[in-house]
């Protein structure tokens, strides 16, 4: 709870003993509940620059989708990432799976970093904007920080056929300004 990592989330409590639950256990336990109407947004938690925290995008993948054909949730799971690698990888071991393009500006995962680092070696210069960089992605969602949206760049998205569902939206003056 001290840690910087915890500190900004002051009401949540630590519970001891308490385990996060695989995916294949989420994926019974809704099964279970008969919860079938339940779809599932998994994020990649990956970080292109430091390659020795997590197994390699195509592993990462493949672990997610073992677990996700076992269950046969496929056409009710959406992936998505910050690390597009993991998105690309995803759309070449299982075309059909649907995946977001998640951005930000500034910070980590910045989508304006000229290496294209988070963008699976996509440039946003090649490209001119944000929705176009993500029609070029592959990816059918952008899914941006609410704090980077303006009417113009939302416009352009949903003409290039994108849907847009920012993150992270919690005051309702925020959400009047995004509607």
């Amino acid at each position: 709870p001290a840690s910087s990592y915890a500190r900004p989330f002051a009401t949540q409590a630590p519970s001891d003993g308490e385990r996060i639950p695989t995916l294949a256990s989420l994926f019974a336990r809704v099964k279970e509940l008969g919860a079938d109407p339940v779809r599932f947004n998994i994020e990649t938690k990956i970080d292109p620059r430091r390659p020795a925290d997590t197994a390699d995008p195509d592993a990462f993948v493949r672990a997610i989708l073992d677990a996700v054909r076992e269950a046969g949730v496929l056409e009710r799971v959406t992936l998505q990432s910050f690390d597009w690698r993991t998105l690309l990888a995803a759309r070449r071991l299982a075309p059909g799976l649907a995946t977001t393009c998640l951005t930000t500006q500034g910070g980590n995962a910045d989508v304006r970093d000229a290496a294209g680092t988070w963008t699976a070696g996509l440039r946003l210069a090649d490209h001119g904007s944000v929705p176009r960089l993500v029609k070029a992605a592959g990816c059918a969602v952008w899914s941006p920080n609410f704090r980077h949206l303006d009417r113009r760049s939302v416009g352009e998205a949903q003409d290039l056929g994108l849907q847009v569902i920012p993150w992270t939206v919690n005051q309702p003056g925020d959400m009047a300004r995004l509607l």
